[in-house]
């Protein structure tokens, strides 16, 4: 290393320290959060039981078991009332709780009958069809609700280890730079 690069050492170890120590703030930020998400109540608190066999039903409609497990497998249903419960404003809660009443309503009215009862057939066509509606007009404030609780639970299933690791086709080196390739060869990896 020459007389050039000594400027450019120090500023790469303090850049090094510097996100080491953010890493570590947001981490110890996080363990009061991840400690209290263990009992059980907590997800009964946020959401009544016949909501739960809702949401239940309705991740496992979003994110069914297929060649690799799906989101109940990955416990969104439960993870989706635990975070909701420690993240929630009063506003947001209620608002999302009324969404949760609001989408059972309309998903049983589009199965013709009891969506959670419903076979996974009849779940997928009525999910569809209010999928269809609620990202035709991303402006329509109607389907805010059911927008964001889908958002969280794909979220919730992605960063899940069963998401991450059995989905997902973890590449912790993903390889070179490559400007011009096919995303459909690219499969499902991904890297942080």
């Amino acid at each position: 290393m020459g007389a050039q690069d000594a400027p450019f050492t120090g500023l790469a170890a303090n850049r090094r320290q510097l996100f080491a120590g953010l890493l570590s703030v947001a981490t110890l930020a996080q363990l009061p959060l991840l400690g209290s998400c263990s009992a059980p109540e907590q997800n009964l608190e946020f959401f009544s039981q016949e909501q739960l066999r809702f949401i239940s039903a309705l991740v496992d409609t979003l994110i069914p078991a297929t060649d690799t497990p799906g989101a109940l497998a990955a416990e969104v249903d439960v993870n989706l009332g635990k975070f909701l419960g420690h993240w929630a404003s009063q506003e947001t809660a209620l608002h999302l709780r009324n969404a949760v009443s609001d989408l059972h309503r309309r998903l049983d009215e589009h199965a013709g009958s009891d969506f959670v009862a419903a076979g996974a057939q009849t779940r997928t066509m009525a999910l569809s069809a209010i999928d269809q509606m609620a990202f035709a007009q991303p402006s329509d404030e109607r389907w805010d609700g059911y927008r964001t609780l889908k958002e969280i639970s794909l979220r919730l299933y992605y960063t899940s280890k069963i998401g991450a690791t059995q989905e997902l086709r973890y590449d912790p080196v993903p390889g070179g730079f490559i400007g011009d390739f096919p995303l459909a060869d690219a499969g499902r990896n991904w890297a942080t």
